[in-house]
């Protein structure tokens, strides 16, 4: 890196890239490029300015002179921009959480004039950017809805690879979320992407049934990589020190199947139990196992595959109880999550939380889960939109003489619209209120009482 200061903005570029698709992130030496690529950025091509974007975003490095860089040197060549290009940009601006007006200006429009050279994953991935920074334009929604309308019309499932197939429903589940977290959900319906989720899920399940008994596991095929590849929970975990050392008693509960109908399952979680849906550890009981010995490997395969979830729809953390959903089948895995990106399941808790909760609260408040060492999620500018729904049912006190200082506690209900890692624990803390016997998240008011 000694001769860094003689890089040309191609050089930067290629580097940075390189360095994130092998997901190093040494923070000097990323620091150091993008130093350098702030004074000479303006002087590569589109191509430059869109890898270079796409290689921070992905190693999640929001560098704010350089990004302040790429967009007013983007703006002027936003003509040159293929529609790859303006749909990574965008898609990088969304991943660091950075809305750039003018530039996210200069991108819907140059998309409109391109949109029928926009792949499906471009789409997706532009109308999801657009989505997560709350930037609406009515002509270029109802534009993308237009273009994956065409797109999905053409499509003729039997003939897909499973490569291709869950590539699509990825795709899929993208324009879903997006129309609907703007409130435009007739425009997902009208683009098709909610019947074409669960044709999806038939034609998968019908390869499945054709398979012989022995191949079933591999007849599901693999799920994309971006599925999980940047899933703040599962860094976390795999780079975390220590184990988490399990309470006396604590799962001496079996978990037990509530709701059991073709396809989906509902499974009643005990506290001490880990949805691990992204692989778990071995200091806890894990829920996969419990579902995994009530469904073969050769009549439901989708709950034995770790890249796939396990099936899970969603996740409690290990000292919550609870119900989970399960997908046994994947027309019920995409069926149930387009249920929940449209807002057709809705998600309840119940927790008690320190001090005296107003009667009612809506948190809005982006969240940052990609801590890497801690398993805390924060509130966070560089987050991920997120919204929280909190209604106070009662307000107690300590009283018990039990030696330990007062306190004021209440009981709150709570409703999530968006559903991140540790998403009520974070928004509780960042207003005041976080949940009570929580040593991640309010430290400072867990006590050790010793006693038989």
């Amino acid at each position: 890196m000694s001769h860094i200061s003689e890089a040309s903005a191609q050089d930067l570029s290629n580097a940075s890239w390189a360095f994130s698709t092998l997901h190093f992130c040494g923070l000097c030496v990323i620091g150091l490029i993008a130093f350098e690529a702030c004074s000479c950025v303006e002087d590569g091509d589109s191509q430059a300015l869109v890898n270079t974007a796409w290689a921070f975003s992905v190693l999640l490095v929001r560098h704010e002179p350089l990004i302040s860089s790429i967009s007013s040197s983007a703006i002027p060549k936003i003509a040159d921009f293929h529609s790859q290009g303006l749909a990574n940009t965008a898609w990088s601006l969304a991943t660091l959480a950075v809305s750039d007006l003018p530039l996210m200006d200069a991108l819907a429009s140059a998309a409109l004039r391109n949109i029928c050279f926009f792949s499906q994953q471009d789409l997706a991935n532009f109308v999801w950017a657009f989505a997560n920074l709350s930037v609406y334009s009515e002509p270029l929604f109802e534009s993308i809805a237009a273009a994956a309308r065409a797109k999905i019309a053409e499509l003729d499932y039997s003939q897909l690879s499973l490569e291709a197939a869950h590539m699509a429903a990825l795709d899929f589940t993208a324009l879903v979320w997006a129309f609907a977290f703007v409130n435009q959900l007739f425009l997902a319906e009208r683009a098709g992407v909610l019947t074409g989720l669960l044709s999806i899920g038939r034609e998968v399940d019908r390869r499945i049934r054709s398979a012989a008994p022995d191949d079933r596991m591999k007849a599901g095929g693999s799920a994309p990589l971006l599925t999980g590849q940047y899933d703040g929970y599962h860094v976390a975990y795999a780079d975390r020190e220590g184990p988490v050392v399990a309470a006396a008693g604590e799962t001496c509960v079996a978990p037990e199947i509530v709701i059991n109908r073709p396809g989906t399952v509902v499974v009643l979680k005990p506290v001490g139990w880990e949805v691990d849906s992204t692989g778990g550890g071995q200091d806890r009981p894990l829920l996969s196992a419990f579902v995994q010995e009530q469904f073969s490997k050769k009549e439901f395969p989708l709950v034995h595959l770790l890249e796939f979830g396990y099936g899970f729809l969603h996740r409690l953390d290990i000292p919550s109880s609870g119900l989970v959903l399960v997908a046994t089948t994947f027309e019920g895995l995409y069926s149930l999550r387009s249920q929940l990106n449209t807002y057709h399941l809705a998600r309840q808790y119940m927790t008690g939380c320190h001090g005296l909760g107003p009667p009612a609260t809506e948190v809005v408040s982006r969240i940052d889960a990609s801590s890497t060492k801690v398993l805390r999620s924060i509130v966070a500018e560089t987050g991920k939109p997120s919204q929280t729904f909190l209604r106070t049912w009662a307000h107690l006190r300590n009283t018990s003489g039990d030696g330990l200082e007062r306190d004021d506690f209440c009981v709150v209900v709570v409703n999530i619209r968006t559903g991140r890692r540790h998403q009520i624990r974070a928004h509780t803390r960042h207003i005041g209120h976080p949940t009570a016997a929580d040593p991640w998240y309010c430290p400072e008011a867990c006590v050790l009482v010793s006693g038989s």
